[in-house]
This record gives structure tokens, sequence and C-alpha cells, in this order.
């Protein structure tokens, strides 16, 4: 949402179960319930309520000015337990606001089997009707557009005008779904729902000043730009990660950096996903364990650079820090990301400095080497991992 908005999000942006409920507990153990039940109505949705209104409030473009609309997503597939408590919330919150002033829009799938197939969006609109919400707009996702046919069933079906159905089939790249929504007048029907254009849409100085993609012609630019990329020649990054498994999720940020920087040199990104541990030289040589780890050097040697990036706890150190000294020895391009840049470090003072044992405060709990080249920063807590990263710019002194 930060990169195709502009946006700049806080910690309360993003919503889990385990918040709400964190709050709640401590709101029950100061009493703030006067020793009722807590039970998930009303208080864990009131807790839901209370932090969407109170967040909705702050500014998150750069301004100072109070946000006029705010975008809730509510993640998950309707009737997974997950999201009852949220769904429940928001239906609530519908009521306690005046007339066009929430809207509701579904995003369903259409699978093409012989045929666009509407079942599922069908039973997924019957279930929110079962939980109380009436869904103003359905945006279908599907490998083509929409067929008319298919607009007309799930109007008869969802109760919805078909002029509400909006389709959000495949494209080139992500960058032209902008255009493709505003086709089908996207704008004009929130408007209709919300009555946006009672609101005063003067742009505030930050957005005139931020150089961002604001018009439908720049995103157009800017994916035809993608397409173009897309189209060249390769550029082949050595991904050095531990968390690989199942896919990019964990590092979602970090590889749209990637994509976005080959875009900007009109390069091809192409990652190749190296698992850290499989750089790691075996404590018992087997043959199989050796050729893993020389297999796995043939990939970082034939990539055109190498990216190490963040992560927790100590497994696979060693092979992320091996990364680095290879790409130091082979004078390949490097770039190391939090962790990737203190594993670089370590590497460098083992290598260079002679400091055999160097490594991180945080990876020797047993306190056995005398060169901690990196080390804990006073306030971070050395027992949790989690909401226990300190951002942004920080004055030291060496």
């Amino acid at each position: 949402y930060e990169r195709m908005m502009f946006l700049s999000l806080l910690r309360d942006n993003n919503v889990t179960t385990g918040k709400i409920y964190d709050s709640v507990i401590k709101k029950e153990r100061r009493g703030d319930y006067l020793g009722k039940t807590v039970q998930v109505i009303p208080h864990i949705t009131g807790a839901i309520i209370e932090w969407l209104d109170r967040t909705a409030q702050v500014p998150v473009d750069g301004s100072t000015l109070r946000p006029q609309i705010c975008m809730i997503e509510l993640g998950g597939t309707v009737g997974d337990i997950e999201s009852m408590p949220f769904i429940e919330a928001l239906r609530q919150l519908k009521f306690s606001l005046d007339e066009r002033s929430l809207a509701w829009v579904h995003c369903s799938y259409i699978p093409d089997m012989s045929g666009q197939k509407t079942k599922p969006t069908q039973h997924s609109a019957k279930a929110l009707l079962a939980l109380g919400v009436q869904p103003d707009i359905i945006v279908c996702r599907s490998a083509q557009p929409l067929d008319q046919s298919t607009k007309k069933k799930i109007s008869n079906q969802c109760n919805i005008p078909a002029a509400r159905i909006l389709s959000a089939h495949d494209v080139n790249n992500l960058f032209h779904v902008p255009k493709v929504l505003a086709e089908q007048h996207v704008v004009g029907l929130l408007n209709g729902v919300l009555g946006l254009d009672r609101l005063d849409i003067t742009r505030s100085k930050v957005a005139n000043s931020d150089g961002g993609l604001r018009s439908l012609d720049d995103w157009s630019k800017f994916a035809k730009q993608v397409d173009v990329a897309d189209s060249s020649k390769e550029v082949i990054i050595a991904f050095v990660g531990k968390y690989n498994k199942g896919g990019s999720d964990a590092y979602q940020s970090v590889i749209a950096a990637l994509h976005h920087s080959a875009v900007e040199m009109g390069r091809k990104l192409s990652v190749r996903w190296v698992d850290a541990t499989d750089l790691e030289m075996p404590e018992v040589n087997s043959e199989k364990a050796l050729q893993r780890v020389k297999d796995t050097e043939a990939v970082l040697r034939a990539a055109d650079g190498i990216f190490v990036p963040g992560g927790f706890g100590d497994r696979g150190i060693e092979g992320k820090a091996r990364a680095a000294g290879l790409a130091r020895e082979w004078k390949k391009p490097y770039l190391g990301v939090c962790l990737g840049m203190q594993v670089a470090i370590i590497q460098f003072a083992r290598d260079l400095l002679g400091l055999a044992d160097a490594t991180s405060e945080e990876f020797d709990k047993e306190k056995a080497s005398r060169n901690h080249v990196i080390m804990y920063m006073p306030e971070i807590s050395k027992e949790t991992m989690g909401a226990n990263m300190r951002l942004g710019a920080r004055w030291v002194e060496f």
C-alpha cells in the first residue's frame, strides 16, 4: 500500500488479531471493564472499531491534514473463524457512521474451467449476507476479462447491479491495474456509494512536490516502462536467505525494491533463491554435503550480484557470512541489508583483520568470543525478537 499510494504507514496501520486481543487483555488487567466478563462481542469488536477510528485520523501522507478516506483491507476468506470478529466489527461500524460513509468492496475469484465459473463468488457473497454484510461492489479476479454473461449471473445471484461488478483480470504487470479499474469507472461507482464529490480535493503542498505517479498517464507510462524492462536482458541476483520456503512472501518488500531498481536500469530481474544453510561447510565431510556446497557456490558465481537480506537468530548465519566473503573474493557486487550488512562486517573482520572469533553479540549467547564486531544497542531487548527493531536514524558516537 505504501508503494502504490505514496504513504508512510505506521505500526498501528497493521491491525492483527494478536494486537487486538493484547489490547483487550491489558484493559481488563487495568480494570477498564469494571470486572465484567470479557467477550468477543462487545469487547473484541469494540476494540477493533476503536483502533480503526483512531488510526483513520492519523496523517500518513507527509502532511498534517486529517485523512479524508480510510481504506481498510479485511484479509482472509469469508467464513474463516479468524476474520469473524473483524467482519462483525465493520458491520457495526457502518451503522455507527453517517449515511454513505462506508462502502463494502468484495474481492472474489472467478476460475476458468471450460468457461468462467461464478459459484465461488455466489457462495462467498451469500456467506457475507448471512453475516449481515451486503457488498456494494464486487471485484472479480480472473485470467481473462469478465464476460457479460458472467457479470449478469453474479448480478442475479448476489443482489448487486451488473455495473458494480468489476473485472480485475491478469495484466502484464501490477502497474496496469489502476487503468484497468479506471476504465470500468471505479471512481464513479465509489462516488455513487460514498458521495466523494462532497470532499475538498485541493492537493496539499506535499502531494504537489513528491513527484510520484499521480495521474493515470503517469501510471500508464510507468507500466509500459516495466513492460520494456521485463522484455530486456536479464540481471541475475542470487538471493541468500533463510525464509525461502513457501515463496518470496517473507521478502516481498526487498524483492519489490530490487524489481523497481531493475526497471530503472532497463533490465529484467531474475532471482536465484539460495538457502543460506546450503553454503555452510558440513561438520562431517560427506561427499553429498560437499557437492551441495559446491553446487550452491556455482549459483552465486553465475549471478550478476549477491543480495543478503535481514533475519533473526543464528540459523544460516555462517552461510550468509560465506556469501559475503565469496562476493568480496570474486569482486562480485554485493548488497547486504540489516543482517546482510552485519555478516559482511563479521566476515571482513575474520578474513582481513585476523579476528577468527569475530561475531555478533546476538549470536554469542555463551560469550565465547572476545571480538563482538556487532553489538546490541542499549535500548534493544535481548529476550524478544518481535516488535523490537530500531528503525530510522540514530546518532551514534564512537
